[in-house]
């Protein structure tokens, strides 16, 4: 299978029967599309967001094809599922999505007070834990332990591990 993600404006979106979310949610929503690798066709599509601006921005699968979705949200109703940060916090916040079996099995926010943006995903097979990279503008991201604990400018990178709710 070929997957796609990305971000989209489009109410008419090809979705799926079984899609997470069928429906539009806001001025722009995250999606995925899962084609066959035979035929090229379309097997699956979702939209993915809430009620504001939603951007997919990395995909990861594992071994045994659990999918890693990664990106950013401003929606403050993003869809969320056995959270680690379980609201929106600030002005952007990024979010990581786990579907088993194309459903969502896992999914939280990340961010602090400030512009926190995911933008890289990574799944480690063996533990499937998740490795996410971004930049953030937030004092309080609280990652720990840190190489740098304290936002050294106004904006800064960002790479931390998601252990797996498996």
């Amino acid at each position: 299978n070929t997957l796609i993600g990305g971000t989209t404006q489009s109410r008419d979106f090809p979705v799926s029967d079984n899609a997470i979310q069928s429906q539009h949610g806001g001025a722009s929503d995250a999606f995925i599309l899962r084609f066959t690798q035979t035929s090229g066709e379309q097997n699956y599509g979702s939209f993915l967001g809430g009620n504001d601006h939603d951007s997919l921005q990395s995909i990861a699968v594992t071994e045994n094809n659990h999918l890693y979705l990664a990106g950013y949200t401003r929606s403050k109703d993003f869809p969320v599922n056995h959270p680690l940060q379980t609201s929106h916090q600030g002005s952007l916040d990024g979010f990581l999505l786990k579907l088993e079996n194309l459903q969502l099995t896992y999914g939280t926010l990340y961010g602090g007070s400030s512009n926190d943006l995911i933008y890289s995903v990574a799944a480690e097979n063996s533990s499937q834990d998740a490795l996410i990279a971004g930049s953030s503008a937030s004092s309080e991201l609280g990652i720990q332990p840190a190489l740098q604990s304290e936002l050294a400018g106004l904006l800064d990178g960002f790479i931390t591990r998601i252990a797996s709710t498996d």
